[in-house]
């Protein structure tokens, strides 16, 4: 009876660090694909930066200036 009880304990550490290390090659596989994911929207992300022009940003800059002269005429 010790016998089959190590014998059934054996076999649970077993799959127990079977279970462990798929958990673990998991987590690793999702870790890369987050880490993957978030380097290709960064990439993205700054090629569109890099793609606008120069017109953009001045036309930003006069409706930021047009809205702070707006703000002002209120007060």
């Amino acid at each position: 009876m010790n016998s089959n009880r190590s014998s059934a304990l054996q076999s649970y550490n077993s799959q127990l660090s079977a279970a462990e290390q798929q958990k673990m090659a998991y987590q690793m596989q999702l870790e890369q694909a987050l880490a993957n994911g978030s380097a290709e929207i960064l990439q993205n992300k700054y090629d569109t930066l890099q793609n606008l022009d120069n017109a953009y940003a001045q036309q930003i800059l006069a409706l930021q200036q047009a809205a702070a002269q707006a703000a002002q005429k209120r007060w």
